[in-house]
């Protein structure tokens, strides 16, 4: 409407209709056309590159596509994509929606393929961990590992806050919903040493630090099995109690665990590794049983040990003179030759034991890393 010099002009709407050229339908349809005549693995490739959503799309293309969807192998399912893109934050119940939505379109996407007959080479997740989902989504993950053939799996796991935003009680909380979700999905990640000897195979040396004391370190008898070239394994039992939490009721409160014994079972009993000549524990007590079960399981699985060293407990600065449990370490001559013998006793390994009262340099630099 306008008003032009006392005269009151009316412009009505003009209807018009696009123009869609004749040649721009044709080629689209003869674009697709083309699309559609490329070999499976070709247009598979292509639909590797989208997100499980979109690749669903897909199948309402043609008949030609409808059963590709089923047969890729790298499976995309972000939570990003089920989002409201106009909403810059979620409620409790939007993020459940949202994270039912994921399992959903897992559970459809997944109940079309046929059991091992196409490889899923990469499973990729990302949601939200929350009370509700932990145990929909580790049944989820679980039923796609008993039922498919899934090569690698990635999950990315967000939470309602960052972790600058988070107190000590967030943590505990995500911690506990971590533990959960992996729980429902026990078989996900048991991969047992056979499996993983193709990644071990030229594993040297092993390090592991901060073995809680007081537990069985049996389980990590593990690396002896899966890396058959392992020449060199450290092993650092230490608590530090500047860092740790020790009072027995808040360690119940935060869910610390207590089981001090971990399962470990040799996927043969009588394995050997033929090519282990060193083992260097730090922190050795002669009063911890559960230590000297762990030398005389090495000693008699590593059939060439050569030397064992055996330090004391360590202390840092800040942890001197906070430990409540007396130093159990032989000091005479006498002592340690007593040590030598109870610790081999039972076994036919001719391996030399030390007690080092000094650090060798090559074993302090295992202790810097």
């Amino acid at each position: 409407m306008a008003n032009k010099g006392g005269y009151l002009s009316v412009l009505a709407p003009i209807e018009t209709t696009p123009t869609i050229k004749q040649d721009h339908i044709t080629s689209n349809a003869d674009l697709q056309y083309r699309i559609s005549q490329l070999p499976d693995d070709i247009l598979l490739a292509i639909l590797d590159g989208l997100n499980v959503r979109d690749a669903a799309r897909t199948s309402l293309l043609s008949k030609r596509w409808r059963p590709l969807p089923t047969m890729i192998s790298h499976l995309t399912i972000d939570v990003s994509d089920f989002d409201p893109k106009s909403m810059s934050s979620f409620s409790d119940d939007e993020l459940g929606r949202i994270n039912a939505t994921v399992v959903k379109a897992t559970k459809s996407i997944l109940a079309c393929r046929k059991s091992n007959e196409h490889t899923i080479s990469l499973l990729s997740m990302r949601f939200y961990l929350r009370d509700d989902d932990c145990i929909s989504f580790g049944h989820t993950v679980g039923h796609v590992m008993a039922t498919q053939k899934v090569e690698m799996i990635e999950f990315t796991i967000l939470t309602e806050k960052d972790d600058n935003q988070c107190i000590d009680d967030d943590f505990i909380v995500y911690g506990r919903r971590f533990a959960l979700f992996f729980s429902y999905c026990p078989n996900t990640f048991g991969e047992g040493p056979k499996a993983l000897a193709s990644a071990f195979h030229k594993l040297r040396v092993v390090n592991l630090v901060d073995l809680p004391e007081g537990y069985d370190p049996s389980w990590t008898m593990f690396f002896l099995e899966a890396a058959p070239s392992l020449r060199e394994l450290y092993v650092a039992v230490w608590d530090h109690l500047c860092e740790i939490e020790t009072d027995d009721k808040r360690r119940k409160a935060y869910s610390y665990s207590e089981n001090k014994n971990a399962d470990w079972n040799a996927s043969a009993s009588d394995f050997k590794n033929h090519s282990l000549s060193t083992l260097v524990m730090f922190g050795f007590q002669s009063n911890d049983e559960n230590l000297i079960r762990y030398i005389r399981l090495v000693m008699d699985a590593a059939v060439n040990l050569e030397d064992i060293f055996l330090y004391k407990r360590m202390a840092c600065e800040k942890c001197k003179g906070k430990n409540p449990r007396p130093l159990r370490y032989p000091s005479t001559k006498k002592q340690r030759q007593a040590l030598r013998n109870r610790i081999a006793l039972g076994t036919h390994s001719l391996a030399t034991i030390h007690f080092p009262t000094v650090l060798r340099a090559n074993h302090y630099a295992k202790l810097l890393y």
